[in-house]
């Protein structure tokens, strides 16, 4: 199995996971956390295999409250999205809830 380590620190930005071409790669991360005013606060993972989201690369993206996403991330089975396996080790939270920073491991499955 081909691990890569990521680490995304700024939502909405593309984060590039380096996996060789016989890994399937590149492979973009990127995440965008929202609490506009409402109780829940939500998180969206997305997946590309290219830096635009606007091109053919896109390969997946996952919506969920905020903590059921965080926990999938954080869990052993870690959270399945667009083909790749995503584990987080660490998620760094500001005091108001929002997610600035995550760091952990994706791999192809």
């Amino acid at each position: 199995l081909h691990t890569m380590a990521f680490c995304m620190e700024k939502q909405g930005e593309q984060v590039l996971v380096a996996l060789s071409a016989e890994q399937g790669g590149p492979v973009y991360l990127q995440y965008r956390y929202s609490n506009r005013g409402q109780a829940q606060h939500t998180m969206e993972l997305a997946v590309y295999a290219a830096p635009d989201a606007d091109s053919d690369g896109f390969l997946g993206s996952a919506r969920q409250p905020a903590e059921t996403l965080i926990d999938a991330l954080k869990s052993d089975a870690g959270f399945l999205l667009g083909g790749f396996l995503i584990r987080a080790s660490e998620v760094t939270r500001q005091c108001n809830g929002t997610v600035e920073r995550i760091v952990g491991t994706v791999e192809r499955v």
